[in-house]
């Protein structure tokens, strides 16, 4: 999954259905100065609905699902 700021990628993500915890250092000078940040996730993996994948009866077509998310100061990796 791609990471945008202003449709620009400033990373990737691995889609897993196990939970685990991904990070991704954004450096500071790509970060927005006087605005708040909007992040875009975009990703082509097919949709599917929670009932299609027994999960829920909910039936919106949904890509994935961040169940936490914060974001802290980070140091880019030379």
């Amino acid at each position: 999954m791609q990471v945008m700021i202003d449709r620009s990628s400033v990373g990737s993500l691995n889609l897993a259905r196990d939970g685990s915890i991904q990070e991704l250092c954004i450096p500071a000078a790509r970060l927005p100065k006087e605005q708040a940040l909007t992040l875009t996730f975009h990703t082509d993996a097919a949709v599917q609905s929670p009932a299609a994948l027994k999960m829920s009866g909910d039936t919106r077509l949904l890509n994935f699902a961040i169940s936490r998310m914060s974001v802290e100061p980070c140091q880019p990796n030379p």
